[in-house]
C-alpha cells in the first residue's frame, strides 16, 4: 500500500461504503422510487455519497462493493441532494444570523459560545458541501451510464438539471458569505481534500471556489483575520 493510499484509507472510504449498501432501511427490491419512505430515500442518498467520494478520492475499492447506482436510486439520491442543498441554504442564514447578533452582544459567554458555534457550523458546512459533489457525481455517472431512454432516466435527467441550479444558488450564497466559513482555514480540512483527490477531479477543483485561495485572502483581509 502507498502512502498516498494509507493517507485516502484514513477517510474510511471503503467502510463508508460498506455502511451504507448494508443499512437495513435499504429495500430489497422497490420499483417505484415515489412510495419509498424517508429512511430508505436517506439511506440511498448514502449511498450515493459513499461512492462519489470513491470516485472524486484515489482509493481502491472492493469489486464487489463497486458499481454504478441504478438509476431509480440514483433518482431518489438527487432528489434528496436537493432537499439538502436546500436546508444547507437556510442553515448558512441562520449562521449568518447567529453571528450578527452575536456582534451586538455585550456579554462575553454569549460571544464566546457563538463562536465555537460558528466554528463547528462552518466545517460542517462545507463537508456537507463536498457531500453534495460527491452525490453528484455518482448520479451523473449513473445517468451517462444507462443505455435506453426510459422514463425513469428522463425524470433522472430533469431532476439532476434542477439540482444543478440549486446548487449553483448555494454556491453563490456560499462564496458570498465566506467570511462566515473562515475557521474552515484554520484547520487543514480543505488541504486534505485537494491533496486526496484524483485526476482529473484535482484539476477541475482548481476552479472550485472553496479551493481558491485567493477568495480566502480575500475574506481574511476584510475581516482583519
Amino acid at each position: 500500500m502507498t502512502q498516498n493510499e494509507m493517507a485516502v484509507d484514513s477517510l474510511g472510504l471503503n467502510r463508508r461504503l460498506t455502511l451504507a449498501l448494508t443499512n437495513p432501511a435499504i429495500p430489497q427490491e422497490f420499483a417505484n422510487p415515489d412510495r419509498l419512505d424517508n429512511k430508505a430515500r436517506v439511506a440511498f442518498l448514502h449511498v450515493a455519497e459513499a461512492i462519489g467520494k470513491i470516485r472524486l478520492f484515489d482509493t481502491d475499492v472492493d469489486p464487489r462493493l463497486d458499481g454504478t447506482l441504478p438509476i431509480p436510486m440514483a433518482l431518489v439520491a438527487v432528489q434528496e441532494a436537493t432537499r439538502e442543498a436546500q436546508s444547507l441554504l437556510r442553515d448558512l442564514e441562520e449562521l449568518k444570523d447567529r453571528m450578527d447578533t452575536q456582534k451586538v452582544s455585550d456579554d462575553p459567554l454569549k460571544q464566546e459560545s457563538s463562536q465555537i458555534y460558528a466554528n463547528e457550523a462552518a466545517i460542517q458546512i462545507m463537508e456537507r458541501r463536498l457531500a453534495l459533489v460527491a452525490v453528484r457525481e455518482a448520479t451523473e455517472e449513473a445517468y451517462y451510464a444507462a443505455d435506453n431512454d426510459s422514463e425513469m432516466l428522463q425524470r433522472l435527467q430533469k431532476a439532476l438539471e434542477y439540482d444543478l441550479g440549486v446548487n449553483e444558488k448555494l454556491d453563490e450564497r456560499l462564496s458570498g458569505e465566506i467570511q462566515l466559513l473562515l475557521p474552515v482555514r484554520q484547520t487543514n480540512l480543505l488541504n486534505n481534500w485537494f491533496a486526496l483527490l484524483r485526476e482529473p477531479y484535482r484539476l477541475m477543483a482548481q476552479k472550485w471556489w472553496f479551493f481558491e485561495e485567493d477568495r480566502w485572502l480575500s475574506a481574511k483581509s476584510i475581516h482583519g483575520q
